[in-house]
C-alpha cells in the first residue's frame, strides 16, 4: 500500500555531480540574451477553431529547418474561462530574425492550430510544448491538463503528452508516467521533453509530489508507441538531477539546445525565486556515462531574467520561460514565454554561455 503522506524524495538515485552543481549555484544574473522581438497576442490570428481573438500566445517551442523556416509552436488562449489553451504554429523567416530585429513579429501573423485539447489526458488544455526529434520522428511533448485538473483529487493533474508529426499533422501517441508504485505520489508531471542520447532515449520531467516537493528528473524510456492513442509510457531508470537552490521555490526543464554537438546534452532550465517568484533561466550540461547520469557543469548564475516591459508585465508578471532553443551558427536562438502573454525571441552567444558553464564545472 502507498502511504499518501510519503514524498518521492529518496526514491531516485542522484546524478553524479548533482551535489557539486547544487553548491556551485549562487544568487545573481549575467543576462546573455539579446532580445530580437515579441509575438504579441493582438498580432496573432487563428486560421480555424475559435472565432474569439487570441488573448495570450506564449511558452513557444521552436524548430528551424535547413531552408531557414522558423516554426514557432505557441500556447494559444482565446478566452480566459478556465485558461484552456491549444498549440498553434506561426512561421517566420530565419533571415528576418538574424537581421537584428524581428520585423515580422510586429505584423499580423496567421497561426495554424495544431494540437487541440481532447480526451481525459488534456481536457482542460494543451500547453507549454517542446520540440525534438526522436527515432527520426518530429516530436512535440506538451503538458496535458487532465480531466482531474480542477478536481479535489490532487493526483494526476497534468501529464506530459507525446505527439508525433506525420504528413503535417500531429498524432497523440501516449503520456509519460512514473512507475506504478510512484505514480500515486505525483500531483503533476510537467516541463518535459524527450530526446535520444548515445544509446538511450531519455525523458526529462519535473514532478510535483503530494508532500509539496518538486523533483527535477531524467528517466530512461523504451520509446514512442507506434499506434495513435493515449498509451502510458512508463519510465525506467530515473535520476534526480538537482534540487532548488536555497533562494528558489522550484526549478524546471526548459529545453535542450538542438544542434549542439559538444560533449553531453546542453539544456536550458528555469528557476523561480522565493522572494518574488520571478522566473529566470540558467543552463546545464549533462551526460550519460556508463550506468550513470552525470552533471558536468551548471551556470553559477542565471543567464536571463525579466527586464523588458513585455517580460515584466502580463498575465504572470516577471517571467521568462524558455521552451525552445536551437543552435544557429554560433548563437542559440531561444523562444520563450514572456509574462505568460507574448512569445519572446532572443539570441544567446554560445561562447558566452560556454564561458559561464566552464566556471560552473562539477569536475566530472
Amino acid at each position: 500500500m502507498v502511504n499518501m503522506g510519503r514524498s518521492l524524495k529518496g526514491l531516485f538515485r542522484s546524478a553524479v555531480g548533482s551535489s557539486e552543481a547544487d553548491n556551485l549555484r549562487v544568487r545573481g544574473t549575467r543576462d546573455l540574451a539579446r532580445r530580437i522581438g515579441f509575438i504579441r497576442p493582438e498580432n496573432v490570428e487563428l486560421t480555424k477553431g475559435s472565432t474569439r481573438r487570441v488573448v495570450s500566445f506564449f511558452n513557444p517551442a521552436l524548430k528551424v529547418d535547413s531552408k531557414g523556416l522558423v516554426e514557432i509552436h505557441g500556447r494559444a488562449i482565446a478566452g480566459y474561462y478556465k485558461y484552456v489553451s491549444m498549440i498553434a504554429r506561426v512561421e517566420l523567416s530565419l533571415e528576418d530574425l538574424t537581421s537584428g530585429a524581428c520585423r515580422a513579429c510586429e505584423s499580423r501573423l496567421k497561426a495554424e492550430p495544431e494540437i487541440f485539447p481532447g480526451g481525459w489526458i488534456d481536457f482542460w488544455g494543451a500547453e507549454d510544448p517542446r520540440f525534438t526529434k526522436v527515432e527520426d520522428k518530429e516530436v512535440i511533448v506538451y503538458t496535458g491538463r487532465t480531466l482531474a485538473y480542477y478536481s479535489q483529487t490532487n493526483i494526476g493533474n497534468t501529464f506530459p503528452v507525446v505527439a508525433v508529426r506525420n504528413n503535417g499533422s500531429w498524432s497523440k501517441k501516449g503520456y509519460i508516467t512514473l512507475k506504478p508504485d510512484e505514480a500515486p505520489l505525483a500531483v503533476s508531471i510537467k516541463n518535459s521533453f524527450i530526446l535520444e542520447h548515445k544509446m538511450d532515449k531519455l525523458a526529462f520531467l519535473r514532478v510535483h509530489d503530494v508532500s509539496g516537493r518538486f523533483h527535477l528528473l531524467v528517466s530512461k524510456i523504451d520509446g514512442i508507441p507506434e499506434r495513435d492513442g493515449i498509451t502510458p509510457i512508463v519510465v525506467g531508470e530515473t535520476w534526480r538531477v538537482i534540487d532548488p537552490a536555497p533562494f528558489e521555490e522550484k526549478v524546471g526543464w526548459a529545453s535542450p539546445v538542438v544542434g549542439y554537438s559538444g560533449e553531453g546534452i546542453l539544456v536550458l532550465l528555469h528557476g523561480v525565486d522565493t522572494e518574488m517568484q520571478v522566473y529566470r533561466a540558467f543552463a546545464m550540461i549533462i551526460d550519460i556515462e556508463g550506468e550513470d547520469l552525470v552533471v558536468r557543469s551548471v551556470t553559477p548564475t542565471y543567464i536571463m531574467e525579466p527586464k523588458t516591459v513585455e517580460e515584466i508585465y502580463g498575465d504572470r508578471p516577471y517571467t521568462v520561460f524558455p521552451c525552445g532553443s536551437w543552435l544557429v551558427d554560433n548563437e542559440i536562438l531561444v523562444s520563450y514565454g514572456s509574462a505568460d502573454t507574448a512569445a519572446g525571441l532572443a539570441f544567446i552567444p554560445l561562447s558566452d554561455l560556454m564561458d559561464l558553464l566552464d566556471k560552473g564545472s562539477t569536475g566530472y
